[in-house]
């Protein structure tokens, strides 16, 4: 069995098969990047979108949704009265502060009916107190600080003036300065 080949053309038949993978694979990895971009940034855009009209909704419910409330008194007569989920939540929330009085529950998970002011004075109280503490030790430490930086100051300076009227008489006694202080007056003097 005898093969031949024909050499003429195989750098062509080269370059032409190589041009082409490389193609291929540049094309495939240009459309995979590009899949994933406007993946990433339909998925931002879809999200987006989705909150803001999930906001509306939920906003669009409180403002216009009717509901009707039925409150039965002693006798079992009822009244029923029509609200919007936002007037609703506001004539609650204000017979909870008008009454005062609301329930919560404690970390045992027993529900207790408790007065506006207890509660503030119960999980705030310490909170204030803490925090007013800080500021007035912060308050009462910058006064120190400005206290002692006006001491050290004074006495610096009261320090410096004592010593060069000091050194001023010392040195107005000894008789070199009074010569040149003759001196200097006498050339103040002098006229031509």
């Amino acid at each position: 069995m005898k093969i031949t080949f024909e050499m003429d053309n195989l750098q062509d038949l080269i370059e032409k098969s190589v041009s082409e993978n490389i193609e291929e694979a540049v094309k495939s990895q240009v459309e995979d990047t590009i899949k994933e971009q406007v993946a990433k940034l339909g998925g931002d855009i879809i999200s987006e979108v989705v909150t803001k009209n999930f906001n509306e909704f939920v906003n669009d419910y409180i403002t216009n949704t009717k509901i009707t409330v039925r409150k039965e008194d002693f006798w079992g007569d009822a009244d029923v009265n029509e609200y919007t989920v936002e007037e609703y939540i506001k004539k609650c929330l204000k017979e909870r502060l008008d009454n005062e009085k609301f329930k919560t529950k404690d970390k045992h998970g027993h529900i207790n009916e408790i007065s506006f002011s207890e509660y503030i004075k119960n999980n705030y109280t310490s909170y204030m107190d803490d925090e007013i503490k800080k500021k007035m030790d912060k308050y009462f430490d910058d006064i120190r600080k400005q206290i002692n930086k006006t001491m050290k100051e004074t006495f610096d300076n009261t320090t410096k003036n004592m010593l060069s009227n000091t050194v001023l008489n010392i040195l107005t006694q000894n008789n070199t300065y009074r010569q040149i202080e003759s001196n200097i007056k006498s050339i103040a003097t002098k006229q031509d």
